[in-house]
């Protein structure tokens, strides 16, 4: 006869995935991304090309 740990007509228990795990599975950046992230003309080039794209659908969106 076999005994069963767990109470009849009960899923077997999962392991809960907890927020403080959640390190374990971010990247770290590259040097190329920090360097980016950092040097403002690259973050003016790219503000002005999101704000053009974002100008060119509301301009579609019009007519």
């Amino acid at each position: 006869m076999e005994v069963s740990t767990q109470s009849e007509g009960k899923p077997p228990a999962r392991d809960v995935w907890k927020a403080s795990q959640s390190g374990k599975f971010a990247t770290l950046p590259t040097g190329w991304t920090r360097f980016c992230r950092i040097f403002l003309p690259y973050q003016i080039w790219r503000f002005a090309m999101i704000n053009l794209k974002m100008l060119r659908i509301i301009w579609k969106g019009h007519h």
